[in-house]
C-alpha cells in the first residue's frame, strides 16, 4: 500500500521536477575547425535572458552532456581624459591686485578639483578659493595655495595654452570664485593677468577593449515648457545590460551646433505605466566637444529617460541613442567533431561548480572566438515532456474519480483495521 501512494505522489511532482530546470532559451554554437580552449561570445540577444551572475547558462553537446566552462569578460583600459567645461559666469581683471574669475558648477556635483586653462605664461600666482550656492554669500573652500601647472598637446605637438589644477576638499557649490591676490608678490613689476581661456574639470574616461552594440533603443521626445526643459524616453524593446550609452545631437550643416546643457539620466521603474518612478543614474554635460556619454556599469534596463536642461535656448534634437555592453564569454575546452548548444534562461538554476575553475592556467591568454545563433525558444517545447501530466491532471472528470479511488482507498484501510482490531 506505501508503494502504491508513494507511486501517486511521485506522479504529482514529476511535472514539477520537470518544470524545476525548463530552459527557455537555446542558441546553437557555430562549429569549431580545431580543437582546443574556444571563447563562446554572448550576445545582448543572448545576456538580456540571463540573471547578472550568468549563472543560468549552460553548454550541452550533441549527446546532451553537459559542457564545464568558465565565464570571462573584456576588461577596461584608461581612455583619453575628456575636458568639460563649466561656464565662467564673471571676470574681473585689474592690474595688481583685486582680480577674480567665478565658475559655475552646473550640475551642483561634489568636485574635488576645477582645471583652468590660460595662455601660457611664465608665471606664478598665490590664490584662494570661495564657494556660493546662489553667487552673493560666500564662504571659504581652500586659502592660499599655488596652482599645479602642466602643458597641453594635440597630436604630439605643444599648444599655446596651459593647464592649471587647483584642488580642495570635495564641496557641492553652484559658483567657485578664484580670487587673485597681490600680483606684485609674484610678478614683481609685472602686474598683468593671464588671460583665461576656459574652466572646468577632467573626467577620466574608460573604453572597455572591446563592446558589443545592442537592438537600437526607440526615442520619444516631450518637453516641459514651464520647467524649461525636455524629456527623452529611451526605450528597449527588452531589458538590457548597458554599460555605456551615446546620444547623438543634430548638426547643421554638417557642423557641430553651438550648445551646453546640463543632463541627467534615470531608469525608469515599474509595470504599471500610470505609476512609475524614476531613479537616479548619472549626470553629464552635453556639448560639441564632450562625448555626450554617459556610464552605466551594466546595468540592466529597459526603459530610461534623458532629462536636459534648456532654460531659455530651443530644445536639442536627439537623433539616435546608442547602447554597448562589454563583451562577456564562456571559455570551454570544444571539440571540432561535436555540435554544441546553449540552453538558459531557468529561474531555479544555481550557478555551476566545475573542476575547470582550479585548472585556468591551461586556458590561453587569448582562445579563438566562436559565435552563436540568434536564440530559439524552447519553453514551449520542454513543456511537451510534461504535458500528458498536465493535461491530465487538469481534466475535472479524472480529478473527480481520482478522489473516489483515493476515498474507495481510505475505507478499504479503515475497514481492514477495524477487522485486525476485532481479532
Amino acid at each position: 500500500m506505501k508503494k502504491k501512494f508513494s507511486s501517486l505522489f511521485l506522479i504529482i511532482l514529476l511535472p514539477l521536477i520537470l518544470q524545476a530546470q525548463n530552459y527557455h532559451w537555446e542558441s546553437a554554437v557555430k562549429p569549431v575547425t580545431t580543437d582546443g580552449f574556444h571563447r563562446i561570445l554572448l550576445t545582448p540577444e543572448v545576456t538580456s535572458q540571463l540573471r547578472p551572475d550568468l549563472a543560468d547558462i549552460r553548454i550541452f553537446d550533441s549527446q546532451g552532456k553537459e559542457k564545464p566552462y568558465l565565464v570571462y569578460k573584456d576588461t577596461a583600459h584608461r581612455g583619453v581624459d575628456r575636458f568639460v567645461s563649466y561656464p565662467i559666469v564673471e571676470t574681473v581683471y585689474k592690474e595688481g591686485c583685486c582680480s577674480h574669475i567665478t565658475v559655475k558648477n552646473t550640475l551642483a556635483d561634489a568636485i574635488d578639483h576645477i582645471v583652468i586653462e590660460v595662455n601660457n605664461a611664465d608665471a606664478r600666482r598665490e590664490m584662494t578659493l570661495s564657494g556660493s550656492s546662489d553667487g552673493k554669500q560666500w564662504f571659504a573652500v581652500k586659502d592660499k595655495y599655488e596652482s599645479v601647472t602642466f602643458d597641453t598637446y594635440e597630436k604630439g605637438a605643444k599648444k599655446t595654452t596651459s593647464m592649471l589644477r587647483f584642488d580642495f576638499p570635495k564641496s557641492d557649490y553652484v559658483f567657485y570664485k578664484f580670487d587673485f591676490g597681490d600680483w606684485r608678490l609674484w610678478w614683481h613689476n609685472f602686474t598683468y593677468p593671464v588671460f583665461v581661456v576656459r574652466a572646468g574639470y577632467i573626467e577620466p574616461t574608460f573604453v572597455p577593449e572591446e563592446t558589443l552594440e545592442t537592438p537600437a533603443p526607440s526615442l520619444k521626445m516631450t518637453q516641459e515648457p514651464t520647467k524649461k526643459e525636455s524629456d527623452i524616453r529611451i526605450s528597449f524593446a527588452e531589458g538590457q545590460y548597458v554599460d555605456h550609452l551615446r546620444v547623438n545631437v543634430l548638426r547643421k550643416d554638417n557642423e557641430p551646433a553651438d550648445y551646453y546643457r546640463a543632463a541627467s539620466l534615470y531608469e525608469i521603474t515599474g509595470k504599471d505605466p500610470a505609476h512609475t518612478e524614476e531613479r537616479f543614474i548619472t549626470s553629464t554635460i552635453l556639448s560639441p566637444v564632450s562625448g555626450n556619454e554617459f556610464n552605466l556599469n551594466r546595468t540592466k534596463v529597459k526603459e530610461l529617460m534623458l532629462r536636459i536642461s534648456d532654460h531659455d535656448d530651443q530644445p536639442l534634437e536627439i537623433t539616435e541613442a546608442h547602447a554597448f555592453e562589454v563583451k562577456h564569454y564562456l571559455v570551454a575546452d570544444l571539440n571540432k567533431t561535436e555540435t554544441y548548444r546553449l540552453c538558459y534562461g531557468c529561474d531555479t538554476l544555481q550557478a555551476p561548480l566545475y573542476d575547470l575553475q582550479y585548472f585556468r592556467e591551461k586556458v590561453p591568454p587569448a582562445p579563438r572566438i566562436v559565435n552563436v545563433s540568434w536564440r530559439k525558444d524552447i519553453f514551449i517545447r520542454n513543456r511537451e515532456a510534461i504535458k500528458g501530466y498536465t493535461g491530465f491532471f487538469n481534466n475535472k472528470s479524472v480529478i473527480w474519480i481520482a478522489i473516489a479511488l483515493v476515498g474507495l482507498i481510505l475505507a478499504f484501510m479503515t475497514a481492514r483495521m477495524l477487522k485486525d482490531m476485532k481479532k
